[in-house]
């Protein structure tokens, strides 16, 4: 099962009782976030990288910090940040089976990027891998 949007998958092994029914995450990280996720996150940390750039940077003479400096070093927007980010939409990751039914690629259809996704029911043989 594939969260098309933030490229999280799910292994589903379909059973006559409970007991064989299986759903398991296979990989906890999302690969994509939402906009308010993003948000969000550069909410909660820009106060602390701001305090810290004006106090490393922006407060000291361009004697001993350069302009070019405190350009670099200053924290992002948050239009800079979400630029960033990879966006979380529907139908952004694909899945394609392979010749071994155990394997798949998981297809970022927007950038590209390129996934080897491995199911088993043992837990030490289940695989979600980025290929570079």
């Amino acid at each position: 099962m594939l969260d098309s949007a933030t490229g999280q998958i799910w292994q589903l092994q379909i059973g006559l009782s409970d007991v064989d029914q299986l759903k398991t995450k296979l990989n906890d990280i999302a690969f994509a976030e939402s906009i308010e996720d993003i948000t969000e996150s550069w909410t909660e940390s820009i106060d602390s990288k701001m305090k810290e750039w004006e106090e490393n940077y922006n407060s000291k003479p361009d004697s001993i910090v350069s302009d070019k400096d405190k350009e670099y070093w200053k924290p992002l927007t948050l239009e800079g940040t979400i630029e960033l980010n990879y966006i979380a939409q529907n139908g952004r990751f694909k899945l394609y089976p392979t010749g071994n039914m155990y394997n798949f690629l998981m297809v970022d259809v927007i950038d590209g990027r390129t996934w080897q996704v491995q199911w088993n029911i043992d837990e030490d043989k289940r695989l979600v891998s980025i290929f570079y």
